[in-house]
């Protein structure tokens, strides 16, 4: 299964990412969970929506992750961390998480980011499901699911 975990911006822009990937996406299917809610739903919401019957066209990304609890448990079942663009949130800023080399950038319109470094780092929603595809392929051929 395919997860790709969106971080940062606001809640809002994380919405119009994954818009943006459902309405460029041929072939595939987002489903779209929202884990913005309380402290002691988390697990249960995150369990109940990917436990469950997974589809190989079918993408799902998470938002609303703000814990380094809901972090490991989407780091061991092979997620895909994409930072977006403007503040950092509070995971992401303690030492708990490290930003690594595996985290992709994402923004709606890389283009138009201010810098120059900005723009070589970004990409578009579309580019990191191909990215998330490649990885998702490359560990089932390599005998990691």
């Amino acid at each position: 299964m395919m997860i790709m975990v969106l971080l940062g911006s606001s809640r809002i822009h994380q919405h119009e990412v994954v818009k943006a990937l459902s309405d460029e996406l041929s072939g595939y299917s987002v489903r779209h969970i929202d884990n913005d809610c309380d402290a002691d739903k988390k697990h249960r919401n995150l369990n109940h929506a990917l436990l469950g019957r997974h589809y190989r066209d079918t993408v799902t990304v998470v938002t609303g992750v703000s814990s380094y609890s809901e972090y490991l448990y989407l780091k061991q079942r092979r997620a895909v961390f994409c930072v977006l663009p403007g503040v950092l949130p509070a995971l992401l800023r303690s030492e708990d998480v490290a930003i690594g080399p595996d985290f992709l950038y994402v923004a709606l319109a890389p283009n138009k980011l201010a810098t120059l470094e900005k723009r070589r780092v970004y990409m578009s929603p579309l580019e990191a499901f191909s990215e998330c595809y490649l990885r998702e392929h490359h560990s089932t051929y390599r005998g990691g699911r």
